[in-house]
């Protein structure tokens, strides 16, 4: 075996060298064509050697080829600084080196000149024009700059390529699904060959590919160079990587802000920022958070307001599947104001997490969206229950008894902030009909002078209250109607795990009822969040 130490210097001395002068006959020398004599005057480190010596002495072997059999090929000698990317990119690769490779792909039986291109040169000249018969050919090599001397088993660096189809070019962040999953070694060579698919259409075209450079346990930069060779013409560059303007989101999830996926009661609690575009722009985001945590985050067009829920209308952009340790995402958005959400997989999931937000126009620094409630001075929860027995599962106004449903008197005894919500427990259930789908909405109220009301406190803690004057609504109070002065999404009945909220809204010194109700007549659970500004006199809940 021919041999070659890559040092170009100190040959072999063993059976077979420049010094065995015995086993060399002529014969030999003439069957290889060695010239024994010329061998002698220089050290250039090729040398014979038998194959018994090969695996007493050597424990990898390198074959070599030679690169004129491509008509096309480009080298290009990077740097991987050891602070670009993390030191495991197990779960992402977008700080990875990446190349993009774009290959030509001739129609089948078509006639074809060789011809260079603007990042593959082509050797010896153009090649003749022929009968393409086969898909283009591709091999990659990469090759880590060996500086010193290394031991072995290496304390260096440990290095492979993989290489991503149906990526348009664009740079890799997810190592799931590659077309070659490189090996890591600690050799300084790494070879990838493959063949394109055939194309059987009628035209040429133009097929890419992504290249990422991974390093295993990355320890300090490393030097290396990425030689392309392949049978027709290609072009390789550098991948784009995500737009320059960059802004950044330190965040967290805590205990009363760590909500859970999109579908959990609690995923409204879970942290929001306001972005404002002032120009269409491509958006890209990125979220990094402990490896452990299943992560997303989903940007909707909802005016930089706090959301409960996410409807396929609204949501403009979103990570996907929860990933762990890092996801992320990238669209197009026209200018607009968008509310991004942060949640993890599980709920009650505490961790602190950091955002980068990268767009190809300038904006403004994301703000953090308050929590719901948050800055109001009290906070009451109250239960109850829409039962048939009592007439108080009265359904929505369709079934003409909306003012039997459940009714709470508010007494407000100064200008006040209100905002409700309600929700169906989460251990509720089972509900045969389908989850009941639910609204709050607060009226205005009137008290009759004259005989007594039946007003008592909220219906888990018990008792009666007599009032003087009967409590009056509107019989034509309806959740849609122009005397609601707040109602939980518009009017609009939710069937979802977060139940309904209201806006914030503002309201004088004086008496008004909220009016919890299903969209259908089912007897059901309830739980109603009331937050406020000062704290309400008294909630009552009304009684017949």
């Amino acid at each position: 075996m021919r041999v070659k130490n890559p040092w170009s210097r100190k040959r072999w001395r063993g059976p077979y060298s420049v010094e065995d002068t015995q086993r060399w006959t002529p014969a030999l020398k003439e069957a290889v064509k060695y010239d024994l004599e010329t061998a002698m005057l220089k050290d250039n480190g090729v040398f014979w050697v038998d194959f018994a010596s090969i695996f007493q002495y050597f424990k990898n072997v390198f074959m070599n080829w030679n690169p004129s059999v491509f008509s096309f090929r480009f080298v290009m000698h990077l740097r991987w600084p050891v602070n670009m990317g993390p030191k495991n990119d197990s779960f992402n690769l977008g700080d990875n080196p990446q190349l993009s490779l774009s290959v030509k792909s001739s129609a089948k039986n078509a006639v074809s000149g060789a011809s260079g291109s603007a990042m593959a040169a082509a050797a010896g000249g153009a090649a003749a024009a022929v009968a393409r018969t086969q898909s283009p050919t591709v091999w990659v090599l990469l090759s880590r700059h060996v500086t010193v001397i290394e031991s072995d088993p290496a304390e260096g660096d440990f290095l492979t390529m993989h290489v991503y189809a149906g990526t348009q070019g664009k740079r890799v962040y997810y190592p799931d699904t590659p077309m070659f999953k490189g090996i890591y070694t600690n050799n300084p060579h790494t070879l990838v060959r493959f063949d394109l698919p055939e194309n059987t259409g009628s035209t040429d075209k133009w097929v890419d590919y992504t290249l990422v450079v991974s390093q295993y346990e990355k320890k300090r930069e490393v030097r290396y160079s990425v030689n392309v060779y392949c049978s027709d013409t290609f072009k390789l560059y550098h991948t784009p990587t995500a737009p320059e303007h960059a802004r950044s989101i330190v965040g967290a999830w805590d205990q009363s802000s760590a909500g859970g996926a999109l579908g959990r009661p609690l995923f409204y609690t879970n942290p929001q920022y306001a972005v404002v575009l002032t120009q269409k722009t491509k958006v890209h985001i990125e979220v990094r958070a402990p490896k452990d945590f299943q992560i997303n985050a989903t940007v909707v067009s909802q005016g930089g307001m706090r959301i409960d829920s996410v409807s396929s209308e609204r949501e403009v952009m979103t990570t996907g599947s929860y990933r762990q340790g890092f996801c992320y995402a990238e669209n197009v958005l026209p200018a607009g104001t968008y509310t991004v959400i942060f949640s993890t997989y599980k709920p009650g999931q505490v961790a602190g997490f950091v955002a980068k937000l990268c767009t190809t126009s300038p904006v403004r620094p994301p703000t953090r969206i308050p929590q719901e409630g948050e800055g109001m001075t009290s906070k009451q929860v109250v239960r109850g229950r829409w039962r048939q027995d009592d007439g108080t599962a009265a359904g929505c106004g369709n079934f003409g008894r909306y003012l039997d449903n459940p009714r709470y008197l508010f007494t407000v005894p100064s200008r006040a902030s209100i905002l409700l919500r309600v929700v169906i427990p989460e251990n509720a259930g089972p509900f045969p009909e389908g989850r009941p789908a639910v609204n709050i909405t607060l009226f205005p109220t009137t008290r009759e002078g004259g005989g007594d009301s039946t007003a008592g406190p909220p219906e888990d803690t018990g008792g009666m209250h007599r009032g003087v004057g009967r409590i009056s609504l509107n019989p034509k109070c309806q959740p849609t109607s122009n005397l609601a002065i707040a109602s939980s999404n518009g009017g609009v009945y939710m069937d979802s795990s977060a139940g309904a909220v209201t806006e914030s809204v503002e309201v004088e010194a004086g008496e008004y009822v909220a009016v919890v109700s299903s969209f259908r007549p089912q007897k059901a659970d309830y739980e109603i969040t009331i937050y406020t500004t000062p704290a309400l006199a008294r909630v009552q809940r009304i009684m017949g």
